[in-house]
């Protein structure tokens, strides 16, 4: 038989070797990365229910009906008990909105994520905007116009005006136009859907930085649950110009 090639006897000399797992890079922001794996534990963590109570509420797990765990006594439906803070396990929706949206620390002065859970009185009747405080820039926000007369750029939410996403540096980043919408609104829409019906959703958006966070967002990364249903997950939206694929 014919020898084997050159290359053949470095591939199997390297994989005879034990390497040791790569170490974090010293650029990588730790801080950020748990900020994003934790993203719907926080808001677990935040309105202080158990997992159980979760699922009563959600019934998001497998066996939340059909299979109680020994031991565990089943949830209470989601009642309408009156507004007094954290005493409302048992009626997420009666906690005012600053207890139920949680909006992610400022890193280097640009934004990072939001983890909420919303109600339908979150949502805002058509055509409704929150006026505008302060004149503040996001990070890489340019205020530059196409060849059409239109402006590349948008001031973008995180958590979307619509559901009374505030107007504060830690919700609002420099988007490409086409980015915000259609991209982003697509996801939005039916997140409204699932509002308009009535229905209680857990919602995370976290930005990712690729090219530092002195410039702007390369993509947010969209999560959605209603009850049940999981409307969208993961779903990568890119900060750029032109038609994307979303939700």
């Amino acid at each position: 038989p014919p020898p084997p090639p050159p290359w053949a006897e470095m591939i199997a000399e390297a994989l005879s070797k034990e390497a040791a797992r790569p170490v974090t890079s010293a650029t990588t922001d730790g801080a950020h990365k748990k900020f994003v794996d934790d993203a719907f534990t926080r808001a677990q963590k935040d309105l202080k229910l158990t997992p159980e109570q979760l699922r009563g509420y959600f019934k998001y797990f497998p066996d939340a009906v059909a299979t109680p765990q020994p031991g565990v006594s089943q949830s209470p439906a989601p009642g309408t008990g009156p507004a007094n803070g954290y005493g409302t396990r048992n009626a997420p929706c009666s906690l005012s909105r600053e207890q139920r949206h949680y909006y992610g620390p400022l890193v280097d002065g640009a934004p990072t994520g939001v983890t909420a859970l919303l109600c339908p009185q979150d949502l805002k009747p058509k055509n409704s905007r929150s006026p505008r405080s302060g004149t503040w820039e996001p990070p890489g926000y340019v205020s530059a116009k196409d060849r059409q007369g239109k402006y590349v750029f948008n001031r973008s939410h995180i958590l979307g005006d619509r559901f009374n996403g505030k107007w504060i540096r830690e919700n609002i980043f420099t988007g490409f136009k086409q980015m915000n919408d259609p991209g982003m609104k697509r996801c939005e829409n039916r997140m409204a859907g699932a509002l308009a019906s009535g229905d209680t959703l857990l919602y995370s958006g976290q930005l990712i930085y690729g090219n530092g966070r002195e410039n702007l967002p390369t993509a947010i990364h969209m999560t959605a649950i209603a009850k049940g249903n999981v409307l969208f997950s993961g779903k990568f939206v890119e900060n750029r110009p032109g038609p994307q694929v979303t939700c």
